[in-house]
Parts: C-alpha cells; sequence; structure tokens
C-alpha cells in the first residue's frame, strides 16, 4: 500500500500549501512566533503551562508572521488572555470553548477598536453576556477591517444585540454575522432590523434559535424591504409564526 492509499491519519503528515506554515504543538507555536515563522497556529485541548503562557503572550505581541490562530478546549486563563488582545498581522482568530466570558470580549472590543488586521472573529461557546457582547458590538462602530463575525453559543440578548444594531448603521466592513443559539428576542432583532435600512455591507445574518417572535421578524422584514444587500436571512428555531412569516 503506497502513501496515497493510507487511510488518513496513519504516519501520513498534513499537506500544508506552499508557503504557509501551520503548527499544532505548544513547543511548535513558540519556537515559530518567536522565530517569525508561522503563520498558523492550532492547538486542541492543549495543556498550557503559565510559564509557556507567559512566553506565548511575549511572542505573539511582537509576531509579524501570524496570521491565523485557533484555540479550541484551551483551559489556559493565561493562554487565553495573552492572544485576546490581538496583534498586528493576525487576520483570523478562533476561540472555541475557551471561557472568555464577559472579561476577555471587554479586551478582545477594546483591541477591535483600533485594530486594522483582523478579518475574521470566531466566538462559540465561550459563556460571553451583555458586558462583554456590548463592548465588542461597539467596537464595531470604529472597526473598518472585520469581515466575518460569529457570535454562537454564548448568553448574548436584547442589550447586546441593540449595540450591534447601533454599530452596523455605521459599519462598512462586516459582511457575515452570526449570533445564533443566543437569547436575543424582539427588542435586539428590531434594532438589527433598523440598521438593515442604512447598512449596505452585511450579505449574511443568522439569528437561527434565539427568541425572536413575530415583532421582530417584522421589524427585520420590513427593514429588508429598503435593504438590498443582504442575501442570506437564517431565523431557523425561532418561535415566529404565521404573523411575523408574512413580512420575510
Amino acid at each position: 500500500m503506497d502513501g496515497s492509499e493510507r487511510a488518513e491519519g496513519e504516519g501520513v503528515p498534513p499537506v500544508r500549501p506552499v508557503g504557509k506554515v501551520a503548527v499544532q504543538t505548544v513547543e511548535e507555536a513558540l519556537s515559530g512566533l518567536r522565530k517569525n515563522t508561522v503563520s498558523e497556529v492550532k492547538l486542541f485541548g492543549k495543556s498550557i503551562k503559565d510559564v509557556e503562557a507567559a512566553t506565548l503572550q511575549e511572542s505573539f505581541k511582537y509576531n509579524t508572521s501570524i496570521q491565523e490562530l485557533h484555540f479550541v478546549h484551551i483551559t489556559s486563563r493565561a493562554a487565553i488572555e495573552a492572544v485576546i488582545a490581538l496583534n498586528a498581522s493576525l487576520q483570523v482568530l478562533r476561540l472555541v470553548n475557551t471561557k472568555v466570558g464577559d472579561a476577555g470580549a471587554t479586551v478582545i472590543g477594546t483591541a477591535l477598536e483600533r485594530n486594522t488586521a483582523l478579518k475574521q472573529l470566531f466566538l462559540f461557546d465561550n459563556q460571553i453576556g451583555e458586558e462583554g457582547a456590548v463592548e465588542i458590538g461597539n467596537a464595531l462602530k470604529h472597526n473598518k477591517t472585520l469581515e466575518v463575525l460569529f457570535f454562537g453559543t454564548n448568553m448574548i440578548s436584547d442589550a447586546a444585540a441593540t449595540a450591534m444594531g447601533s454599530a452596523l448603521e455605521r459599519n462598512t466592513s462586516l459582511h457575515t454575522l452570526y449570533i445564533y443559539k443566543n437569547k436575543i428576542g424582539d427588542v435586539g432583532a428590531a434594532a438589527i432590523g433598523a440598521a438593515l435600512e442604512y447598512n449596505s455591507s452585511l450579505r449574511v445574518l443568522s439569528l437561527c434559535h434565539n427568541h425572536v417572535g413575530d415583532v421582530g421578524a417584522a421589524a427585520i422584514g420590513i427593514a429588508l424591504e429598503h435593504n438590498a444587500t443582504l442575501t442570506e436571512l437564517d431565523l431557523v428555531g425561532c418561535p415566529i409564526h404565521t404573523l411575523g412569516i408574512e413580512f420575510l
């Protein structure tokens, strides 16, 4: 059996695009960040010591080669704090089940206000509530480069959705916004809907599995009469009935 016939994972090294170096261990990450030779770091469920987190923070701060950073099921608070302030070259940040919380989201929001590199931000299942989400929403009023924001499976409700709606009235870079599996109701949906009348960049909006009812759906539907940009709207799993559906 030659290499082309081997099952995936049976000793065959992963294929990486030419010119792009990806690492999947803490040691490789630290070495690559220090040497400016790594463009992508993926750490899944790794145990990161405090001393490693401190080194990671220092290396990340001055690195100019990193473009993508993926932390999945990382439990080290120090490691998360080491990266959430962002750096000047990072374009994709994916934090999945890392317990960022409101404190971490607030740091990210502050960083986003002045960051000009990050294009995609994924914050899945991070126990982010109103305070942190509002900070990120407010940051979008000033950020001009973020294009994709995934905010799935957190604890976001109407206040944060209202902040995001206010930001969408001004923001011209964001084209994809996922806020699914949160606690957004009609008030938050109406705020986002009102923003759609003025926004000309958002193409994909997912509010599925929230608490949006007929009133929120109607507000979004009415706004879409004045919006020619949005092409995908997902409200699956929301308690919308015949009245609300008529407006969509």
